[in-house]
């Protein structure tokens, strides 16, 4: 069954290498699904600026505090998921950002192959393993 497993993540991984060549951009696609249904969602809201990077977005008569320094809103979307909510893209909208610049680095493109990087390195059947001098090793008895 482990065999099966690394033979599984060893696929796994070289795919998604080949696939991540193809890829441009700073986020993944996914992600960039994501802010896009996002911006649709902020046409809704109205951001107002107090100042040092602070905002009250209004939507649907709620009022939201967004700070684009910590990356927070009151709705605490952006927080859980490091993805800027509604409220914050309007926000950053206001502000003249990009909200791809707000989306937490663990969705970069970067940070993704970061993740496929490591090889699952190919082995051998047993039959052709180096034999050594010593004795086998038998597993611990728990008992």
């Amino acid at each position: 069954m482990l065999e099966m497993i690394r033979k599984q993540l060893m696929r796994r991984y070289q795919l998604k290498r080949n696939g991540i060549m193809t890829l441009k951009g700073k986020l993944c696609p996914r992600i960039v699904g994501k802010l896009e249904r996002i911006g649709e969602q902020a046409i809704h809201c109205l951001s107002t600026y107090a100042g040092d990077g602070l905002f009250e977005v209004e939507e649907k008569n709620k009022q939201y505090v967004v700070n684009l320094g910590r990356k927070t809103c009151g709705c605490r979307k952006w927080e859980v998921t490091g993805i800027p909510c509604s409220h914050a893209f309007s926000a950053i909208l206001y502000d003249g950002g990009d909200p791809e610049d707000y989306v937490d680095k663990c969705y970069t493109l970067e940070m993704y192959k970061k993740a496929y990087d490591p090889i699952i390195y190919p082995m051998p059947s047993e039959e052709q393993w180096i034999r050594t001098k010593h004795d086998k090793l038998e597993p611990l008895n728990q008992g």
